[in-house]
């Protein structure tokens, strides 16, 4: 347990120890051996979790990733501005989707609050820049988004 602390760890992981543990209570099967269907997504740590794990290999969604470096950047560039109003137009369809979405107004970009570029410091299959917004929204609406934005 010890070789693993300061490493990417989860909650899958987690479950996949408690299951370990649970295997060797019920079917005296030795730490470390189980392979249930939860270590699919999370790796009992009574093995050591390797030290190049990235978060795609932790199943930890990027949004959540802290191998992130996010960098101001001006809200007139033109990646934030496809950013802000793709996260709007998303908005807007999701509430067109729903059953009461005809019971909602439709959001339109009232101003841009923050946006930072998001570096990944893992290697990513899909290219071009993460921009994170956080929007204002009328009427009433503040949202927050990571955006891929195509180079």
């Amino acid at each position: 347990l010890e070789l693993n602390s300061g490493l990417h760890v989860t909650p899958f992981d987690t479950h996949a120890t408690l299951m370990d543990l649970f295997h060797l209570a019920v079917h005296d099967r030795p730490l470390g051996q189980n392979n249930s269907v939860s270590e699919s997504r999370g790796q009992t740590l009574f093995r050591e979790v390797p030290a190049n794990r990235t978060c795609q290999d932790a199943s930890i969604p990027l949004e959540y990733c802290s191998c992130q470096i996010d960098t101001v950047i001006s809200l007139l560039d033109s990646r934030v501005q496809v950013a802000a109003e793709t996260t709007v137009w998303s908005i807007n369809e999701m509430i067109k989707g729903s059953d009461q979405g005809h019971l909602c107004a439709k959001r339109t970009l009232h101003s841009i609050k923050s946006a930072h570029l998001v570096n990944i410091t893992e290697e990513r299959d899909e290219p071009g820049d993460n921009i994170r917004v956080i929007i204002e929204t009328e009427p009433n609406g503040v949202f927050e988004a990571l955006i891929s934005v195509q180079k």
